[in-house]
């Protein structure tokens, strides 16, 4: 079943995705600064497989990063925020958005389907800023994804 795939594979990468939005808050930066951040995400995504593409147009801490299994089938893609608020961090929850994100994509990545299916992340910068989704739509970052969706921290939960 799909959940306890998800489930399990949640749980085998709980440790590091804890860790990884821990190193994000603990150091918080402003939008189009996100180089910590962004080379984090992209190090982990890196390290579980994905192809990544570091910088996305002039946008240096933006990113893509894919893992297709076979080919054709949908195009999914969960966006990833992580820049932080002047004076106040990430009180916003950017280092959750940007690590759930993360999580949604590597576990459909990992999960054992008889589909084909592409599966991206995309790192968007400046959110706080200047909306870096719009940047990114603009750079052609979205062209060929089927749906993207991304996570909202409500409180204790994530829509």
């Amino acid at each position: 079943m799909p959940k306890e795939q998800i489930d399990a594979i949640l749980e085998r990468e709980k440790e590091g995705l804890v860790a990884l939005s821990t190193y994000i808050q603990q150091n918080p930066e402003l939008g189009g600064k996100e180089y910590k951040s962004s080379k984090a995400l992209c190090d982990y995504l890196e390290e579980k497989g994905f192809t990544v593409q570091r910088g996305v147009g002039p946008f240096e801490t933006a990113f893509i990063a894919n893992k297709k299994k076979g080919e054709g089938g949908p195009h999914i893609a969960f966006c990833a925020e992580y820049d932080a608020l002047p004076d106040v961090g990430h009180a916003c929850g950017h280092h959750l958005i940007g690590v759930a994100g993360v999580a949604a994509g590597l576990a459909l990545a990992q999960m054992e389907v008889d589909e084909p299916f592409e599966v991206s992340v995309i790192g968007t910068h400046d959110e706080e800023g200047v909306g870096g989704k719009i940047d990114l739509i603009n750079e052609g970052a979205f062209e060929g994804v089927d749906v993207a969706m991304m996570l909202i921290a409500d409180g204790n939960n994530f829509i």
